[in-house]
């Protein structure tokens, strides 16, 4: 079963603001990086590293 990922919001093109599915935020400088990328693969997977990376060290 798949499961969302995250929400992302975008305005004029641009990513403004985005949120986890386990409530972690992506920092403007991630949101800034996946806006970059020319490839929706290439967004997922960058999301996936933030949102489902452990918070433990």
């Amino acid at each position: 079963m798949e499961e969302l990922l995250a929400l992302l919001k975008a305005e004029n093109g641009k990513i403004t603001s985005g949120k986890c599915s386990n409530n972690k935020a992506p920092t403007n400088k991630d949101l800034e990086e996946i806006g970059r990328f020319y490839s929706a693969g290439k967004a997922i997977n960058y999301l996936q590293k933030i949102c489902l990376k452990s918070d433990s060290k």
